[in-house]
């Protein structure tokens, strides 16, 4: 571990990179601590964490006034870690606040929402020790993250799945049979439902594992078994819960009369929307569509933001040291770009001299869009950067150079005691010159030159934080300047660049190609399933697109809150892949839910009606999982990071579109228009 500070720099003040300059008397200074581990390892927030224990112990001592904190990428990935801990136990907190608040809106009944409640924390329990056991004994690598998402999908899926089956269980209770009979009717009768809905989101979700990228990966996984274990949770431990509490479980209320009072205010609202929308199909469909299309158009035209070091509050130390850095130097000093020149064997001094001084020559010519785009450059031949003073700056070209000074060419025969003397001093001084003179060399060499001299660095300071897109746009320009240099100066060497921007932009690639392929996959697999329940490729098909439009909307309207209204530079990148994900397949239960009403309609009535029929009936429990879904989704954005604030209320306006807009509008819509309802053998059985 390399520690660079003032006092390892002995030039004068105004040279001195550690120091700045802003103020007359120095009033910041750098301490550098060049950690050997990536910035979002274990390894290196220990080591963070064992340099803020150092200054806390020391800061007793400090003068009256100063004030020292932590920052860079590593200080930046172990604050983020504890923004992600903070989030967790929010975003766990309101997501049971939010799921029994709802459960008791709907049911007016404790019983009746404690036992959807107590079957999802049973399976959110058992869901935890199965992802805990796979990281010990399976060498799975699910962290907190895969916690969080896992934490708010099993509720809101999980919920949503136990809203559908008590709904059907009322329904047949208020037709007079008896409370077990009717709880077994429900079970048969909303299983296939359930099932193509675990389906869809276990088999979308599971796409996650063909990512490269590690977080997706495992998050994938983790949030399939946890909604797996919902489902059966659902389908035997909250049935036979409600067998065994019996018609207490609606206390103080009875399903019968709840029926009866529901009918003339929640089905009336439900009835008046299905005569709508079966009235006039197409206009309805046309209208809803368009204003779905117009967000949807923003929303498929995004530049994400990969700024992760930006996705904290001024409460953490690493961003208030940030702030603190921009105020005396350029940010980029707290997270360089470091540029790696291999060579395939040694190199000798002076052609490394030689091609450090072309590099640093041509990297300071970079311009993007007309403006400089380096800040500054440490270098072999230029150690300490710009700005020095000149007689600095002469005595690093002489140790470069590897010449002391010039000699007098005649020296005076000494004459006396005094003279002697004189000549003394003047060749131990010139002594000392050489020795001071190899000193320097020596260092700079150390720094910038490997042991086996077949590899160079240069430091790269930029006037942009590091990992944004400006930040990216510089390095790419750098990379492809310096990658043609070595041809040019017909010096075979490879160009590598390193630093949190040129990992981000590995991370952009990566996940890039990622995204296009776990797309394709859950598309593919999510219509397939669709096609299996309902038998109807046209009805599949508009059922997989009006997801995929209701997924550009939200992106749009996201986009337009968090740029435009809230400043935001944009979205996250990792809103991309996750909103996708789940909207997909949870978002597509929502059609499922009503399609499987409709299609087990169809068996004794014409297609509009049975869609009527089915938009009145599934109208106030699709609703409500709606609202449910997008409660514990959106308790994301309680949390600390602006990447859970912003997938937290995407996700939550893509569960109240799937369940506002495009259930209650658009398919049914489109299926009174088109009739077609399923065909025979698949949910008519």
């Amino acid at each position: 571990m390399d520690v660079k500070s003032p006092h390892s720099v002995p030039v004068p003040h105004q040279s001195n990179p550690y120091i700045a300059t802003a103020t007359p008397d120095g009033q910041a200074a750098l301490i550098k601590i060049n950690i050997p581990a990536n910035f979002i390892t274990s390894r290196s927030a220990r080591i963070v964490r064992h340099v803020r224990s150092i200054l806390a112990a020391e800061k007793p001592d400090f003068p009256a006034g100063l004030s020292a904190s932590v920052t860079g990428s590593s200080a930046f990935g172990l604050d983020y870690a504890r923004a992600a801990e903070k989030s967790h136990l929010q975003t766990f907190a309101v997501t049971i606040a939010a799921v029994v608040l709802i459960l008791l809106v709907i049911y007016r009944a404790p019983l009746a929402a404690l036992v959807p409640l107590g079957g999802i924390s049973t399976a959110a329990v058992i869901a935890l020790s199965m992802l805990e056991a796979g990281n010990v004994y399976l060498g799975m690598s699910t962290g907190l993250a895969e916690r969080i998402f896992t934490i708010v999908l099993l509720y809101g899926a999980g919920t949503d799945y136990t809203l559908l089956l008590i709904s059907r269980q009322r329904e047949f209770l208020c037709s007079g049979m008896p409370h077990r009979q009717a709880t077994s009717e429900a079970v048969n009768h909303t299983l296939p439902a359930l099932l193509a809905s675990a389906g869809t989101d276990t088999a979308g979700l599971m796409m996650l594992t063909f990512a490269n990228y590690g977080l997706f990966r495992s998050a994938g996984p983790a949030i399939a078994v946890a909604l797996l274990v919902a489902l059966l949770a659902v389908v035997t431990l909250v049935p036979a819960i409600v067998v065994i509490i019996g018609a207490r479980v609606y206390w103080p209320s009875h399903p019968d009369r709840e029926h009866r009072k529901g009918a003339s205010t929640g089905s009336v609202v439900w009835g008046r929307i299905a005569s709508v929308v079966t009235a006039r199909p197409g206009t309805v469909l046309a209208v809803a569509l368009m204003l779905l299309i117009v967000p949807a158009v923003r929303g498929a035209n995004l530049k994400w933001v990969y700024d992760t070091l930006a996705d904290l509050d001024g409460s953490y130390e690493a961003a208030q040291g940030a702030r603190t850095v921009q105020e005396h130097w350029p940010i980029g000093e707290i997270a360089p770009v470091n540029v790696l020149i291999e060579a395939p064997e040694p190199v000798e001094n002076a052609e490394w001299l030689e091609f450090s001084a072309e590099a640093t020559r041509i990297l300071g010519a970079v311009r993007i869009g007309g403006d400089r785009a380096v800040y500054d450059i440490r270098s072999l031949t230029r150690p300490l950067g710009r700005g020095i003073d000149t007689a600095t700056e002469e005595f690093l070209k002489m140790a470069l150079a590897g010449n002391p000074p010039d000699a007098p060419r005649s020296q005076p025969k000494p004459r006396g005691v005094l003279d002697l003397l004189q000549g003394g001093a003047k060749s131990l001084a010139a002594s000392l010159i050489r020795d001071k003179l190899q000193s320097v060399r020596d260092r700079t060499f150390k720094e910038y030159i490997s042991a086996d001299r077949s590899a160079m660095r240069i430091e790269i300071i930029l006037d942009k934080p590091a990992m944004t897109l400006q930040a990216m746009n510089i390095v790419e320009t750098i990379k492809d300047d310096l990658t043609r240099m070595p041809a040019r100066e017909n010096f075979k060497a490879k160009v590598h660049i390193a630093g949190a921007t040129a990992q981000t932009m590995d991370i952009r690639t990566v996940t890039g190609a990622d995204f296009y392929r776990i797309a394709a996959l859950a598309l593919g697999v999510i219509f397939l399933i669709v096609w299996l329940l309902l038998k109807d490729v046209i009805l599949s098909g508009f059922m997989v697109l009006s997801t995929l439009l209701s997924y550009w909307t939200t992106l749009g309207i996201t986009y337009w809150v968090f740029a435009g209204l809230l400043g935001a530079a944009g979205l996250d990148w990792k809103v991309e892949i996750f909103l996708f994900v789940v909207m997909m397949a949870v978002g597509q239960d929502y059609n499922i839910f009503l399609a499987a009403r409709v299609s087990q309609e169809a068996r004794r009535m014409e297609p509009r009606r049975a869609c009527r029929h089915a938009i009145i009936y599934t109208g106030p429990v699709i609703s409500s999982c709606g609202l449910i879904m997008a409660a514990t989704l959106g308790s994301l954005m309680v949390g600390d990071m602006a990447l859970l604030k912003q997938l937290g209320f995407a996700l939550a306006l893509g569960m109240l579109i799937d369940s506002f807009v495009v259930r209650p509008l658009v398919l049914p819509a489109f299926i009174a228009l088109t009739g077609r309802t399923g065909q025979r053998g698949s949910l008519h059985s």
